[in-house]
């Protein structure tokens, strides 16, 4: 019993027809790198700044 590739090679040029290939053109990986970085800055200082208002007493003399 010998097997035939054949069928095996239209399923591979069904494959290689039907296949696409996904395209970046603003690179949108970087963008969202860059965004999680200035959020990150961005929710430490809001932190630190909570902090120090949370940690400031004023007195009033009246």
């Amino acid at each position: 019993m010998i097997k035939d590739d054949k069928p095996l090679g239209v399923v591979d040029a069904y494959v290689k027809e039907n296949t696409t290939e996904l395209v970046d053109p603003l690179d949108i990986k970087k963008k969202i790198e860059s965004l999680e970085e200035k959020n990150n800055t961005l929710l430490k200082e809001l932190d630190t700044q909570i902090k120090v208002s949370n940690a400031t007493t004023l007195i009033e003399i009246a």
